[in-house]
């Protein structure tokens, strides 16, 4: 499928927090994971789908996202994981805190790589 990355839609007015926050100023805002080029097709009309619904709540964790986490693991990493060892987390922070308290005592070093958002 051909995607134009070149397309750059007008931000101003969306309330795009990256755009927003240096609207005033000559700066080019690269601080943030907030892209600057359409959703795929099929994103945009898989969301409208969704949203047409009229009711919003907590989606089931479906067990072929669960399949597809465990193949995507396996095909990039070599890694063999198990369904069950997987926890959705709010925000990567979270998950960062989760990981670290599952995975180290209390007094032990960890690193942890720039940059890293705060908990939204």
């Amino acid at each position: 499928m051909a995607f134009n990355f070149d397309s750059c839609p007008e931000r101003s007015g969306t309330d795009s927090t990256k755009w927003h926050k240096y609207a005033d100023r000559d700066i080019i805002p690269c601080w943030i994971a907030d892209m600057d080029f359409v959703s795929p097709p099929a994103v945009v009309a898989a969301v409208q789908a969704r949203a047409a619904h009229g009711v919003y709540g907590y989606p089931a964790q479906r067990d072929t996202v669960f399949a597809s986490i465990v193949n995507h693991i396996r095909r990039r990493h070599g890694w063999e994981i198990r369904p069950e060892w997987i926890t959705f987390m709010c925000s990567l922070v979270p998950g960062i805190h989760a990981s670290i308290r599952a995975a180290t005592k209390p007094g032990e070093s960890v690193v942890t790589t720039a940059p890293v958002y705060r908990p939204s």
